[in-house]
């Protein structure tokens, strides 16, 4: 219970591309939410500090960043809420790391905070892909645009929630596609998205006790790159599901090893 409202909901996504000279590009995404009421005696500006610090397996520290972001309120709008999205970028060997992300705002005292566990792997050798990067949008990259990537713009979704029905933006990357007999770097993409738990039943499903089978959406596409590495967005069809928790496994093979 946080009866003094000090509590800031937050989501945080963490994913690993390949950075270069056996490093991993780290993007931390944080999402929260802010009411545009101004505190009391305070400027027209609320200012949220956002921290991402990575440790070792010995409990070393090895990173941290933080970054401040800075909404300006409205002081009639406290109904309406700003929603605040940001991306911290690090590169690291790859290893398994603790990591922990706090976000604070100044002069309340308002706080969110979440650690986990993050796998970077090794993504130098042989065919290799990197994390999957569930977005709100992707589309052609904009100038000044901080999610940038190349020729796109992948703004991510770090909550993961979607509406029901609602296409689902996937982004990643694949590396190390080999030459195949026609001198083209083919890959192959195959998806799936599977629900956690099956449908929820009705008074007469429980009564009955019938099984229903779990639906799943499966989809594969060939592709050829113009180099070694490539760049893969797809949308993931949900209309058929119901409200409910989902697992996307995405595998790609490269044509010319059959890995």
């Amino acid at each position: 219970f946080d009866y003094a409202d000090m509590h800031i909901a937050a989501a945080v996504s963490v994913q690993s591309f390949r950075g270069g000279d056996g490093l991993d590009r780290v993007d931390v995404n944080t999402e929260f939410h802010s009411t545009m009421l101004p505190l009391v005696g305070t400027s027209p500006f609320r200012r949220f500090v956002t921290t991402s610090v990575f440790w070792d397996r010995n409990g070393a520290e090895i990173a941290r960043h933080a970054r401040a972001d800075s909404i300006r309120t409205r002081p009639f709008a406290a109904d309406s809420l700003a929603t605040v999205l940001n991306q911290v970028t690090m590169t690291l060997p790859p290893g398994t790391y603790r990591m922990a992300v706090s976000v604070e705002e100044e002069g309340s005292g308002r706080f969110a905070a979440a650690r986990r566990h993050v796998l970077c792997h090794d993504m130098e050798g042989g065919v290799s892909m990197s994390d999957l990067a569930l977005a709100r949008e992707i589309d052609a990259a904009r100038d000044g645009s901080p999610f940038n990537r190349g020729p796109l713009e992948v703004v991510p979704r770090p909550s993961a929630r979607y509406r029901v029905g609602q296409s689902v933006p996937v982004y990643f990357e694949v590396y190390h596609v080999g030459v195949d007999e026609t001198g083209a770097h083919a890959y192959t993409v195959e998806y799936a998205v599977k629900p956690r738990h099956g449908r929820p039943r009705g008074l007469w499903g429980k009564l009955t006790r019938r099984r229903e089978e779990l639906l799943q959406v499966r989809s594969s596409f060939d592709a050829v790159a113009n180099g070694p590495h490539d760049v893969v967005h797809v949308r993931a069809v949900t209309q058929t599901f119901w409200p409910g928790e989902y697992v996307l496994e995405v595998a790609v093979t490269d044509r010319a090893s059959k890995e």
